[in-house]
């Protein structure tokens, strides 16, 4: 009897499908799907999670017949790690045999991984790896062909077969990886290829991939017979049918008439916060200016003091000579709900869309009775998961800042909204009044758009247009920046504002950026449509002076001048040897008709 130990092998990080074994993936995530089977994997003499990351020590929390096997950092850092680095958690495993489990393969059933087990125990081979069975026809690089060979076969239902590598599970020979490090020695019975059924073989790798194996665990897969009608031949198929059906996963993100997840257009929000300074009359001045500016939402903070803050709470900055505490503060910043409903409403009535973010559950509670259309997180709050789940229960489209995240925290809260299947948008932003250029960071937006694959933009804290232009020069769904009536204007957002003229002008400078980036022009036709510039602006060949007939032509009595209504500068050396037929004055522009070989 051989004896074995199964290893999870987990990190936070994944190249292409953020958070890939932590996001919400049915009732639970992949990891936790994938330990609980491990758990009860009565054939192994030991059970490990093997991880380098505290934050995934939880997902074994109740789970008692798993322990931790510890990695190295170094183990788990993004980039091509060498196996010795990778997998040397491999030689501190008491049994020369390891089960490694996939846990981005969700269906795979209990049954399957003991009959792997039994097969293993019954043969000897030096390494195993699971597979399924196929009839695709494989071409090497070359195009020769690898499977099918026969011309006579015309279909993949006929002729023979092979095997597709499912990576579900593998046996390693920690003896074997000890001296080579390596797996398998890749021929033939090394590895040892077991059989299992395609339908368990589905495999979390892409954002598709995660997007199609959602769908279908909510379908009832693989239990539901219908599936294993339509998936039992190819998995190509199998994806077809699942990506027609209506997506129940992620939403589009669309607030009011703006869809934020299928146009190039960029959604403007004029950010007032709390630099109506308290004052109904300004604020609502505020909302009028920002129409005239044209652009799309205008976004207020709503503050409940008692609910947000404490006597303890520091100011930022110094700028208030009215309020002793910060809490002071915010309590002179607060508005009665009918007057948030008045500034809901003259918004609207101007064509802007009203956005407020909350700092409370309160103000979640307040904002939900005036029937708000999309929520706004402020970066302080991405961690108030409380809040997070409140706001993920209204089912609304939801704005995140990131200005003091690290990369754990905005996991967790895009985690968490997901859960409740609110459309989210990303906002790249540095929590700092004014905020230099340098720390602007503005490739963050690549790196977010690429982590979570959702609208991404930006959140100015700049007094000045150029961040806000750069964003919208490489392409994003929103902008947010800080609007002032005036520079000299009281409130501690001030110096990282723009006035209205330059609120005006960005936007009219961002409209153009949008039709510069999708206006794409040809260079033939271009140059065709502006033939009488180019004649203005081209030169031809003309005399460098009087010519008489019958002379020869060189270099020397030849230049180049506008306009480009004659003969072309690059074909000089052409006519070096013509001889002319008539009298040529100087500067006079020559024609192919005054001159003969």
């Amino acid at each position: 009897m051989k004896r074995v130990s199964i290893v999870v092998n987990a990190r936070l990080g994944s190249s292409r499908v953020s958070n890939k074994l932590t996001r919400p993936f049915g009732s639970t995530c992949l990891l936790r799907r994938a330990l609980e089977k491990v758990n009860q994997l009565s054939f192994a003499e030991n059970r490990f999670l093997a991880i380098a990351e505290p934050e995934l020590e939880k997902y074994v929390e109740g789970l008692n017949n798993i322990d931790i096997l510890w990695r190295e950092e170094e183990a788990v850092k993004k980039g091509d790690n060498q196996h010795s680095v990778t997998f040397a958690h491999y030689l501190k495993i008491p049994t020369t045999w390891i089960m490694v489990i996939n846990s981005c393969t969700p269906f795979v059933s209990l049954e399957t991984y003991k009959k792997a087990y039994d097969e293993f125990q019954k043969t000897d081979h030096e390494a195993y790896t699971s597979v399924i069975r196929t009839k695709a026809w494989v071409f090497d690089s070359d195009g020769n062909p690898v499977t099918n060979k026969d011309p006579q076969v015309l279909s993949t239902k006929k002729g023979g077969y092979s095997y597709d590598v499912a990576h579900v599970f593998h046996f390693v020979n920690r003896d074997l990886f000890s001296s080579t490090g390596l797996h398998w020695r890749m021929k033939k019975n090394s590895p040892h290829l077991i059989e299992i059924p395609f339908e368990e073989s589905l495999d979390v790798d892409t954002q598709l991939e995660f997007r199609i194996n959602e769908l279908l665990l909510n379908d009832g897969y693989p239990d539901n017979k219908a599936y294993h009608d339509a998936l039992n031949v190819e998995i190509n198929s199998a994806f077809q049918d699942v990506t027609s059906q209506p997506d129940k996963t992620n939403k589009e993100f669309v607030v009011d008439k703006y869809n934020l997840s299928k146009s190039d257009r960029c959604f403007i929000v004029a950010e007032v916060g709390c630099s109506h300074d308290g004052s109904l009359g300004i604020a609502h001045r505020y909302i009028e200016v920002a129409a005239e500016a044209g652009v799309d939402a205008i976004k207020f903070q709503t503050h409940i003091a008692s609910a947000e803050s404490t006597i303890h709470e520091p100011f930022r900055t110094s700028f208030s000579r009215k309020d002793t505490t910060r809490i002071d503060y915010w309590r002179r910043m607060e508005f009665s709900e009918e007057e948030w409903r008045t500034l809901k409403q003259h918004a609207e009535k101007l064509g802007l869309v009203f956005i407020s973010s909350p700092f409370s559950i309160e103000a979640v509670d307040l904002l939900s009775r005036l029937d708000v259309k999309v929520w706004k997180i402020g970066s302080g709050e991405i961690t108030n998961l409380p809040m997070l789940q409140q706001i993920g229960n209204t089912g609304l489209p939801v704005i995140l800042s990131t200005g003091m995240s690290t990369w754990p925290e905005i996991d967790d809260a895009v985690n968490l909204i997901s859960q409740y299947r609110n459309p989210i948008a990303l906002l790249q932003c540095t929590t700092d009044y004014p905020c230099p250029p340098e720390k602007a960071g503005l490739n963050n937006i690549y790196e977010l758009r690429k982590r979570y694959s959702v609208p991404v933009g930006f959140s100015s804290h700049s007094h000045e247009t150029t961040q806000c232009l750069m964003a919208a020069s490489i392409g994003i769904n929103i902008l947010e920046f800080h609007i002032t009536l005036s520079k000299y204007s009281y409130g501690p957002d001030v110096k990282a504002s723009l006035d209205p003229g330059q609120t005006r002008y960005m936007v009219s400078q961002i409209r153009d950026i949008e039709i510069m980036r999708k206006s794409k022009t040809d260079k033939e036709i271009l140059a065709a449509d502006l033939d009488s510039i180019r004649k203005c602006f081209y030169k031809s060949i003309v005399a460098k002076k009087d010519i008489k007939t019958g002379t020869i032509l060189n270099t020397d009595l030849l230049t180049a001048k506008k306009p480009g209504t004659g003969i072309p500068p690059k074909e000089i050396n052409s006519l070096v040897g013509k001889r002319v037929k008539k009298n040529l004055a100087k500067d006079e522009i020559l024609t192919y008709e005054d001159l003969e070989d």
